[in-house]
């Protein structure tokens, strides 16, 4: 997501003209800065919807995931990644300001990939909201 955008970065330069080779820099140097904000961040900063899939190994309990707050999920875990079966709400607590997922109530099959974990997480839908918020 770009935390900017060409308008504001001319704006706080000062810069009136429309060149467009120009204005490619700057946008180029928009969307690079808004990645490396995000991942000193650790975190995406765009709401939608994700999925990503965690290894578990022995009491593995706690999951980070890589966009919050979050305002839908839906986990699963199968050593044979079929993924059919969701864990049931009650086995598992979400910290979702903190993007932290708890699973305290049930043991995880262990594996590479074995947790899959769908969700919708992020901070803002556009730029504009994200300023404001």
């Amino acid at each position: 997501m770009q935390i900017t955008t060409l308008a504001n970065v001319k704006e706080l330069l000062s810069i009136q003209s429309s060149n467009t080779g120009d204005d490619v820099r700057i946008q180029s140097f928009v969307l690079a800065v808004s990645a490396v904000i995000e991942k000193h961040l650790m975190r995406s900063l765009h709401i939608e919807e994700r999925t990503q899939y965690f290894d578990v190994e022995r009491s593995n309990k706690i999951f980070y995931l890589s966009a919050y707050p979050i305002s839908a999920i839906a986990v699963y875990n199968d050593y044979g990644r079929d993924f059919t079966t969701a864990i049931d709400a009650e086995n598992y607590s979400i910290r979702s300001g903190e993007g932290r997922l708890v699973i305290d109530k049930q043991s995880l099959t262990e594996g590479f990939d074995a947790l899959k974990v769908v969700y919708t997480g992020g901070l803002a839908l556009t730029q504009s909201a994200l300023q404001t918020s």
